[in-house]
């Protein structure tokens, strides 16, 4: 059942623009889907373009159902999502096959990492799965590519070699990751149950507990929002998929509503 905190003014205003720009979203990934049949570039933004659209898709869902602190947690990897797609199309521009060889050795890279940690438990399940000696033979060619600062980075921040902070910053979302980013950590890692006693206690705070649940929702559909359009937006124009008009309408719609008054105030 829904939680009485779910309907905020910012989940009946903001989530249905998130919905319908989850929608024109999908679309892209569609047609993206039917263009990556050859070119390694584009199918790694499909697969960028399809984890930003399932994960803001997931976020309407729990905002459906009043799991807001769930939701929360997803923000979170939109988040991180957008800025770490922003830092490959800069890769992407410099050298398109350079920044495609760094995301495929950082995912290898933490693969290899994930193998060796789990002692290849599991190995066996997947028929002609790479054993130790050819996951090092790879570990070895990947590291060869490039200087040993180089690949302490790759290892250490994924392809980009940033933190989240720095691909943040290089975005110009660094203001958001201080704000949502950081904040939202404590939905992911589980050590944090503020939260949870306000909804469960509503003597807590008592008359500024729902200015608190508003501004909660407020920020999260904003930065949830955001960070799907910017990933739409950059999809829309490197691939000239004809998305402008619907992108452009949902962002003034969204404006227009955001500047009418509040219920409690009209």
């Amino acid at each position: 059942m829904p939680s009485e905190t779910s309907n905020t003014r910012a989940v009946i205003d903001d989530l249905p623009f998130l919905q319908e720009l989850v929608g024109v979203a999908q679309d892209m990934v569609t047609t993206l889907r039917h263009r990556a049949k050859t070119q390694v570039p584009e199918r790694f933004v499909t697969a960028f373009a399809l984890k930003a659209a399932q994960t803001a898709r997931g976020i309407v869902i729990l905002y459906q159902n009043g799991l807001a602190l769930e939701a929360q947690s997803l923000v979170r990897i939109l988040f991180e999502v957008s800025v770490s797609f922003d830092a490959f199309l800069r890769l992407l521009q410099k050298d398109p096959k350079a920044a495609c060889h760094r995301l495929r050795d950082a995912m290898m890279l933490e693969k290899i990492k994930q193998q060796r940690a789990s002692r290849f438990a599991g190995r066996e399940l997947v028929p002609g799965a790479p054993g130790p000696e050819e996951l090092a033979q790879k570990e070895r060619e990947i590291a060869s590519r490039y200087s040993a600062s180089e690949l302490k980075s790759l290892r250490k921040n994924g392809f980009s070699g940033l933190s989240i902070e720095d691909r943040a910053r290089q975005a110009g979302c660094e203001e958001y990751y201080h704000i949502v980013f950081r904040n939202f950590s404590r939905n992911v890692h589980g050590t944090d149950f503020n939260e949870l006693m306000l909804a469960n206690d509503p003597s807590m705070l008592e008359d500024r507990r729902a200015d608190l649940f508003e501004s909660r929702d407020a920020v999260a559909l904003d930065a949830a929002f955001i960070a799907l359009w910017s990933v739409a937006d950059q999809v829309n124009r490197g691939f000239k998929l004809g998305q402008e008009r619907r992108l452009s309408r949902l962002v003034e719609a969204r404006r227009r509503v955001s500047t009418n008054p509040r219920h409690d105030e009209a």
